[in-house]
């Protein structure tokens, strides 16, 4: 008898509202079969951004610093999520447009769905609906579940 199993996206940027989403996936959608890709895409801020503009480079090499340790620290914390919460799984991390790089790597692993918050780290460009969530429900192919932080009481 074969075991039906399906591919979860996690889109992870390691705000409070990726956090929520991901532990409302273990609460309320999780099965045993799951197979779970968290993806993460660091998304460059306003203020990286000008330093790049204005050339700073002593500035620009501190904010790199404090970006790649600030990604290696949720990539360590997703590791301990995948081992403390026995998920089957892995890990995708890319360099890009994060809505584009999201819906790539969806396409690439073959996903049954998409997990992700209604916000993100880059508030500035957000609205009630972050830009990525609303970016992946209009041009997914496949079902895309937006998990509003108000909404998770866990």
């Amino acid at each position: 008898m074969e075991e039906n199993y399906r591919t979860v996206l996690l889109a992870m940027d390691g705000s409070d509202h990726s956090d929520h989403a991901y532990r409302w996936y273990l609460k309320y959608l999780r099965q045993a079969s799951d197979y779970v890709v968290f993806v993460h895409c660091p998304e460059l801020t306003q203020s990286q951004l000008s330093c790049f503009i204005s050339k700073c480079t002593h500035q620009l090499k501190t904010m790199i610093l404090e970006h790649e340790q600030e990604t290696r620290l949720l990539l360590a914390r997703l590791h301990e999520h995948l081992k403390r919460e026995k998920i089957s799984g892995k890990i995708v991390r890319k360099l890009g447009d994060p809505k584009e790089q999201i819906l790539k790597v969806a396409n690439e692993e073959n996903v049954d769905c998409i997990v992700t918050g209604n916000r993100g780290r880059n508030k500035t460009r957000l609205g009630v609906m972050g830009s990525v969530s609303s970016f992946l429900v209009h041009h997914s192919k496949v079902p895309v579940l937006i998990v509003k932080k108000d909404l998770c009481n866990n």
